[in-house]
């Protein structure tokens, strides 16, 4: 990792959730009677909550996963996780726009 690409890891707060971690979670909220037709994931990284949920909750129809590091983006467009059942919308995002719209 270059000493650049280590810096924006930090200044990002990036973080991948392990994936055994997510499909925990996402079966927690399948036990509570979670049962989302549309799944919103607004730092999907390389997709580690996707593929979790789309394994937990069939009645999803539609998964938006939004992301501002492009090339985690690719990486979890080449995993094919997506079927013809799931509308998906994968998005990149500057971090400068996202922070307009919240902040």
């Amino acid at each position: 990792m270059t000493h650049s690409t280590h810096k924006a890891k930090i200044e990002y707060g990036d973080f991948q959730t392990p994936v055994e971690l997510a499909k925990r979670v996402c079966q927690k909220l399948v036990e509570l009677g979670v049962m989302p037709d549309v799944i919103i994931e607004p730092t999907c990284g390389i997709g580690n909550f996707i593929e979790a949920a789309l394994d937990s909750f069939q009645s999803a129809n539609k998964i938006f996963g939004i992301e501002i590091n492009p090339d985690y983006l690719e990486e979890l467009k080449a995993k094919q996780y997506f079927n013809a059942s799931v509308e998906a919308c994968l998005l990149f995002c500057k971090f400068e726009y996202i922070t307009k719209l919240f902040l």
